[in-house]
């Protein structure tokens, strides 16, 4: 699925501001100074709401169609959010942002998440990345293809082994397009993939990689489409 998306909003966000610290000509610092700082030390957790009004349009391309068919998608819409983040210490980091628009065609909710582990050297050992969207279109919507959807995504890292020269990485995800009312255009399908990456700084002047990865997507209503792809990439 392509989309070419023209994205015009007003940003409001509801957070404090931290005020620049200046230098303090050898006196010791003042702890009100960066006010935001004060507020939130670096072991705690901090929270951003926003908010944005806008115009938002969007070709979308449906890529299973015999011929080229594409719709264009326009609204008006204003949005909330909230995010929040974890502290700047200690080997667990976790971010998360939750979002919800009302628009004159529809009703979108957005949930991304991540978490990752550090070392003590503050290399990522672990990271999860999910994301969730959903698309609900209003009862008097004038588009033709107007059924609600879910779409999410799931994807896990790992590092086991990583020194100064060397790195192993392995990966796995696993995703899902979820239709209420499928159609010819708007085909349920589940994904799942799996990777390896080895990265290093020896025989070479600069680092370099390799990467393998499989990917595989399969459609609960059309078997006949299903595939499966390998792929094999290098940069030096």
């Amino acid at each position: 699925m392509r989309l070419r998306r023209a994205f015009l909003a007003l940003l409001v966000v509801l957070s404090m501001p931290a005020a620049a610290q200046e230098g303090t000509g050898g006196k010791a610092p003042d702890p009100y100074e960066n006010l935001q700082d004060w507020l939130t030390p670096r072991s705690a957790a901090r929270w951003i709401p926003t908010a944005s009004v806008g115009f938002d349009a969007l070709l979308h391309t449906y890529p299973l169609a015999m011929t080229d068919t594409t719709e264009t998608i326009s609204e008006a819409f204003a949005a909330v959010g909230l995010e929040g983040r974890s502290g700047r210490v200690g080997p667990h980091r976790w971010r998360l942002q939750a979002g919800f628009s009302f628009g004159n065609e529809l009703f979108r909710e957005n949930l991304k998440a991540q978490w990752k582990y550090l070392d003590e050297r503050r290399v990522t050992r672990w990271r999860l990345d999910g994301d969730l969207a959903g698309r609900q279109y209003q009862e008097d919507t004038g588009y033709s293809l107007a059924s609600n959807n879910l779409e999410g995504r799931l994807t896990a890292r790992a590092v086991p082994w990583v020194t100064q020269d060397h790195l192993l990485e392995l990966r796995l995800d696993t995703g899902l397009m979820e239709y209420s009312n499928p159609s010819a255009l708007e085909v349920r399908h589940r994904d799942a993939g799996a990777g390896v990456q080895y990265g290093s700084r020896l025989l070479a002047a600069t680092p370099w990689r390799v990467a393998y990865r499989f990917a595989g997507r399969a459609y609960p209503d059309s078997a006949v489409i299903d595939r499966h792809t390998h792929s094999l990439e290098g940069d030096l």
